[in-house]
């Protein structure tokens, strides 16, 4: 039985080749593993440090502006955006059919057909979605017709970040995502604090400074190359009939995995108190903002490396990294969101007495996105090594017990159920760290050669 190469058999019937790489001319026995050179690794540290170092800039100044947004606007203004944010990040995850994932692994052929497929679907979901706040505007619910009308948008943009900064990752071109991330934060923030100040609703206000900043990112991040697009977006049947067979469940899983995690901002503005509601999505701009900037910039550092141990078949040294990047994320996690739950508890009641309630939040936001910090880095880890579906598996359990704890809140209550979710994905990463572990100890030969899994929006 022939091994699987990029997610298709190589003599695949679709007919179009893959690309080379490393070990195609040697037996696993000949590729040593000083292959994996120190240039890539410090080469790997050195983006990863630029990276961070825009992030870091564009975050500080998001968490400023978001501060003092939060001193003038209600929690019911940040319960509205974070379920924007929520449904946004839930579309995105999968309007694009999971292209993301594969464009910087594919040859230049398939690639085209890709993001020809990606775009049709995009455009399609979104026009979907806009139906349906046109539909909801009608129905005596502006509020929720404006959410998701600007979700809609959110996602578009996010999309298309994603599609871009993965071409962008294909020919290298980190200095364009670092300038692009620096501008998106320092517009986000200029725009935050001036529509906040402006007589339009608050959700309204903070969304719409994200998806102009979106663009404004997005504009910085083609400038400088030329993207590898298309001669031609005409969408054809053979162009679908490839994008099924390079991106497989990953729609699917995509959607499992972001909707675990962002039920909260969905849920909790239609069960829970405006208030609670709107702690939470304050929390999730605090903290998420940390850890998606540490997500975006730890996780290239692991996979750099890792994915040269699969392709140099080292097994046990990718066992050892994976270990050690274990105990590191450990050591990192436990004190600093200690500290985090510290700030958010004495820092956010003094921007009011309408963020009192928030202390009731700390523990399990402290939960959840410290569990994230330690998950996300590693979290793909078995697709790398080709178990495509074991970790399925481990996505849809995941989702069912996290929509279960919010399933059961006519029984006891919004706050238990966010305290049961957070203990769900504690418990549920920790889960997927250990067969992690388990497979790499014992594996000998993946599924496939390599699985490319970019980080998406967080």
């Amino acid at each position: 039985m022939p091994m699987r190469l990029f997610g298709r058999a190589p003599n695949d019937p679709v007919g179009l080749p893959r690309e080379p790489h490393l070990g195609d001319e040697a037996t696993p026995s000949e590729i040593p593993a000083t292959r994996i050179s120190w240039h890539m690794r410090s080469g790997g540290v050195t983006t990863a440090l630029r990276l961070l170092f825009s992030t870091i800039v564009a975050q500080i100044a998001v968490l400023a502006a978001t501060v003092v947004s939060a001193a003038w606007l209600l929690p019911r203004d940040f319960a509205y955006f974070g379920a924007a944010f929520g449904i946004a990040g839930i579309v995105s995850s999968f309007n694009t059919l999971g292209i993301e994932t594969r464009l910087a692994v594919v040859e230049a052929a398939a690639m085209a057909r890709l993001l020809r497929t990606g775009l049709v679907a995009c455009l399609g979901i979104a026009a979907l979605g806009t139906v349906v706040a046109l539909f909801l505007a009608g129905s005596d619910q502006w509020d929720w017709g404006v959410v998701i009308a600007l979700a809609m948008a959110a996602s578009l943009m996010s999309a298309s970040q994603q599609v871009v900064t993965t071409l962008a990752l294909r020919v290298s071109q980190y200095g364009v995502l670092a300038r692009s991330r620096v501008a998106q934060g320092i517009v986000n923030a200029a725009l935050i604090v001036t529509f906040s100040a402006l007589p339009m609703p608050g959700y309204v206000a903070l969304t719409g400074a994200w998806i102009m900043s979106m663009v404004v990112g997005l504009i910085v991040s083609l400038r400088g190359w030329v993207p590898p697009f298309p001669a031609s977006w005409r969408l054809t049947t053979p162009d679908v009939s490839v994008t099924r067979a390079e991106v497989g469940l990953q729609p699917v899983t995509s959607l499992l995995a972001s909707s675990s995690g962002l039920i909260p901002l969905v849920v909790l503005p239609l069960v829970a108190s405006a208030s609670l509601a709107g702690s939470w999505a304050l929390s999730m701009r605090v903290l998420g903002a940390a850890v998606m900037a540490a997500f975006g910039s730890l996780q290239p550092v692991y996979y750099a490396t890792a994915a040269e141990f699969v392709r140099g078949r080292a097994f046990p040294r990718l066992a050892g990294w994976h270990r050690r990047w274990a105990v590191w994320l450990t050591a990192a996690t436990i004190p600093g969101f200690t500290l985090a739950g510290l700030v958010i508890a004495y820092g956010l009641p003094l921007l009011g007495d309408q963020w009192i309630e928030a202390r009731a939040l700390v523990i399990p936001a402290c939960l959840y996105w410290g569990s994230q910090f330690f998950g996300l880095p590693l979290s793909q880890t078995l697709l790398l090594v080709g178990r495509i579906r074991l970790q399925l598996i481990w996505t849809v359990a995941r989702f069912v017990a996290a929509a279960a704890a919010f399933a059961l809140w006519p029984l006891w209550g919004a706050l238990t159920s966010v305290w049961a979710w957070s203990i769900v994905c504690v418990v549920t990463y920790f889960i997927l760290t250990v067969i992690q572990a388990q497979v790499l100890r014992h594996i000998r030969t993946p599924d496939v050669d390599v699985v490319v899994k970019l980080p998406a929006r967080g």
